[in-house]
């Protein structure tokens, strides 16, 4: 991290400390050593480790976190309550990272756009997969005509909630609660942000959603979604024709053998990356080759988010405009999907 961004970024505010807001702030501490952590939570005894300690200050209340003037504020508190003193927030900082999804409703992600509509480059959302090395391999394969002509993707995200966060009773985390914006189309909707990056806007889109394994839940623990989606072709290196591609997404908090996966097929070859490895594999009519073999890509998405953004370089970052789009997709999902339980 260059010194004068060590400099700029002093002090740095994170509302709400769960398990995603104690990720940023391990990221956050290892790239910035000399950083202090402004930390507002309702927790009464957070985490915070040992080493940390005299970088932290705790606080209950907004207004103390913002006294400290951060330049970044991160905001990690359920997706309910990112609409919450928004206006307030983007004014402050100069740069605001919300984590995704940006809101629980089209509702609240429309308040959260209209307050960062004056200055929308500090305001970014945390999908952080858009910093993978994997997503950058994916996207010049497809420019570089390494598979031909697009035609076809199948994504595949899935791992049982029970599994997730062994410490605490999965029925009462945030993403079993429907009041906190829970279920999988919202806590896994890194692959509807994703879909659409590498994709296109959705033509068509159908999808089913339903309760196949925990049925005690007022959320979604299934849903499968396809379509077909319009976006630039990059047939031949030119991006001078549109492409039509038709696409699946499999999202899911049920199954043992945790998998999130992205297989692209054209005319000439499939791309098969494998994010829990960090592994992208071509394979064309004469050979299989390994385009990536990156097992930390995940991991280091992180740092690579908040170096980016810190230096001003959002080309990759997802902006409130896009993240709306996501929750405008979702939303279309549950109304036009009744919830299916198949334990019923």
């Amino acid at each position: 991290m260059p010194d004068k961004l060590e400099n700029k970024y002093d002090t740095i505010g994170i509302i709400g400390f769960g398990s995603i807001a104690q990720r940023h702030l391990d990221t956050l501490a290892a790239m910035l050593p000399s950083c202090h952590f402004v930390i507002r939570t309702r927790q009464t005894s957070p985490r915070i480790p040992q080493q940390l300690k005299n970088r932290t200050t705790i606080t209950t209340k907004i207004g103390d976190l913002l006294s400290h003037k951060p330049k970044l504020i991160i905001i990690a508190t359920p997706a309910n309550e990112h609409v919450k003193e928004i206006t307030e927030i983007i004014q402050t900082s100069e740069l605001v990272l919300i984590e995704k999804p940006i809101s629980a409703s089209l509702t609240d992600a429309k308040k959260i756009w209209s307050a960062a509509k004056t200055n929308f480059e500090k305001v970014v959302v945390g999908y952080n997969l858009r910093f993978t090395e994997g997503i950058e391999a994916i996207h010049r394969a497809m420019t570089n005509n390494q598979i031909g002509r697009i035609y076809r993707f199948d994504m595949t995200v899935g791992q049982s909630v029970d599994q997730w966060r062994t410490n605490r009773n999965y029925k009462y985390t945030t993403s079993c609660q429907r009041s906190k914006g829970g279920g999988v189309l919202r806590e896994l909707s890194h692959e509807i942000d994703m879909m659409q990056l590498l994709f296109g806007v959705p033509e068509h889109l159908t999808a089913i959603r339903g309760k196949a394994k925990f049925s005690e839940l007022d959320v979604e623990d299934t849903a499968f979604i396809q379509g077909s989606f319009l976006s630039e072709s990059p047939y031949n290196g030119k991006y001078d024709s549109k492409m039509r591609v038709l696409g699946t997404v499999s999202m899911d908090f049920t199954r043992i053998d945790p998998v999130r996966n992205v297989v692209v097929q054209g005319t000439s070859g499939t791309l098969d990356w494998n994010l829990l490895t960090g592994r992208i594999m071509l394979k064309t009519h004469s050979q299989t080759s390994e385009l990536l073999h990156k097992p930390n890509d995940i991991s280091m998405s992180y740092t690579r988010m908040f170096t980016d953004i810190m230096q001003g370089k959002m080309d990759n970052a997802c902006d409130v405009s896009q993240a709306l789009e996501t929750i405008k997709i979702i939303e279309m999902i549950e109304k036009s999907s009744p919830m299916i339980n198949l334990k019923t």
